[in-house]
């Protein structure tokens, strides 16, 4: 017998900035959206359900690169510029194909971009601009001294090259996103890459301990240590991260802030669009997804 699935609380990077972001926002994407993909379901949900999964330009081409770097890891793409460039325009080609023929109109999970859904531009200049982004940023990439490391090792080295990952810290589910780990000389090195400078999506030396912290879990390497490279593409050059906060701030920040987002629940854990207040800064406002169903 298939279970019920439920709306249940867990934690994440993306839902806590979110959160501190605008708790009205925080109401749509992860509340007022449930059950859109349902045919049954009320047109206004559907509608949430639609704009939550509208997507900005940095988590996009983030996405794209992982899948090509995957590949090319894999070997399954040969691991050299001209390809793993061809292979990451040829994946936002596909996609932007799709965004053209708005399938997303029909179903939600297809590409739909910000800029695109809101008229800030043609389909023809993203088209055009994000080749050239992705075109500068493996040409910047190729030459770092960190990622030219990856291009080196054996399939075998990866201790995790994809997907999603999720643990459990003092019993809340947290998710996470754990980059590109290996092995070399019994040392653990973690890198995560960015093909441009995020905004308001993530924190990435956060996001770094994060990752550490769901590796050490998930492999039983509680007492491991993982050297971290955060790598940015930014324009014609390279910023290199190596901090990350400790692992006892994360479980402090995931502890607080979970119990800060849970309290605005009832007793019962149900959310209820008037307990989520809106932000009073216009700017945030102005980008916000969810801009026409918060203002109707």
């Amino acid at each position: 017998m298939i279970g019920t699935f439920t709306n249940n609380f867990s934690w994440s990077l993306q839902r806590f900035t979110m959160f501190e972001r605008c708790k009205k926002e925080y109401f749509y994407h992860y509340y007022g959206s449930w059950a859109g993909w349902d045919g049954n379901a009320a047109e206004r949900t559907k509608f949430i359900y639609r704009l939550k999964n509208i997507k900005s330009e940095a988590p996009w081409l983030k996405s794209i690169i992982k899948k090509t770097l995957s590949s090319a890891i894999k070997r399954e793409t040969e691991f050299s510029l001209v390809s793993c460039r061809s292979f990451s325009i040829r994946t936002t080609y596909k996609d932007i194909f799709e965004l053209e023929r708005q399938e997303f109109l029909d179903d939600p999970k297809k590409l739909c971009l910000d800029s695109i859904y809101f008229a800030e531009e043609s389909i023809s200049n993203l088209k055009k601009r994000i080749t050239a982004r992705l075109e500068c940023f493996w040409n910047v990439i190729w030459e770092n001294s960190f990622f030219n490391i990856l291009k080196e090792k054996r399939y075998g080295d990866f201790i995790s090259i994809n997907g999603h990952g999720e643990f459990v810290l003092n019993n809340i589910k947290v998710w996470v996103n754990p980059g590109i780990a290996y092995t070399e000389k019994d040392k653990k090195f973690i890198i995560d890459i960015y093909p441009m400078p995020p905004k308001n999506e993530v924190n990435p030396p956060f996001s770094m301990s994060l990752a550490i912290l769901f590796l050490k879990k998930t492999y039983k390497l509680l007492n491991e240590e993982y050297t971290p490279r955060t790598i940015i593409a930014d324009k014609d050059k390279c910023i290199v991260l190596e901090e990350c906060p400790p692992e006892s701030e994360i479980s402090k920040l995931i502890r607080e802030s979970s119990l800060n987002m849970l309290s605005c629940l009832t007793f019962d854990k149900k959310a209820y669009e008037e307990n989520f207040y809106k932000t009073s800064e216009k700017e945030k406002c102005r980008t916000c997804r969810f801009r026409e169903i918060c203002a109707a």
